[in-house]
């Protein structure tokens, strides 16, 4: 029995859902890195710069790559996540609040996973052989 293929048009549509995503979170990190927090009573230490740059940078640099290189972009993004919720931990002492993580996980990690997914199907398949002409 042979697999199923997706067809093109799921692979298309799945594309442009996680493309769309990737546009909207670009413009808030964009708004997030302009705009300044008009609640703040102290200046931002170095080590939230550094981890919040982890996130933002590796989010930003992924998402982009992924309009061309899905499966590359996707993991970028996936490995920026992994190395800010590393380097929260590593900075502050402690884990990030559960609520945090989902939050990120649901902005960042599902257009990464879409991005994954269509590279996966998108990729050619393996070579077939051909038939022979004349069976021997």
């Amino acid at each position: 029995m042979t697999p199923q293929r997706v067809t093109p048009k799921v692979i298309l549509v799945l594309r442009w859902v996680a493309r769309i995503w990737s546009l909207f979170l670009l413009a808030l990190l964009l708004l997030i890195a302009v705009l300044p927090d008009p609640n703040a009573v102290a200046p931002v230490p170095l080590s939230d710069w550094v981890v919040l740059g982890l996130l933002v940078g590796g989010a930003l640099l992924g998402l982009l790559v992924a309009w061309v290189r899905e499966l590359a972009g996707g993991l970028i993004v996936i490995a920026g996540w992994l190395a800010h919720t590393i380097g929260f931990r590593v900075a502050r002492g402690e884990w990030m609040p559960a609520s945090g993580i989902l939050v990120q996980m649901l902005l960042f990690l599902v257009p990464a996973v879409l991005f994954l997914v269509c590279g996966y199907l998108s990729r050619p398949g393996p070579a077939e052989t051909p038939t022979p002409a004349f069976p021997t």
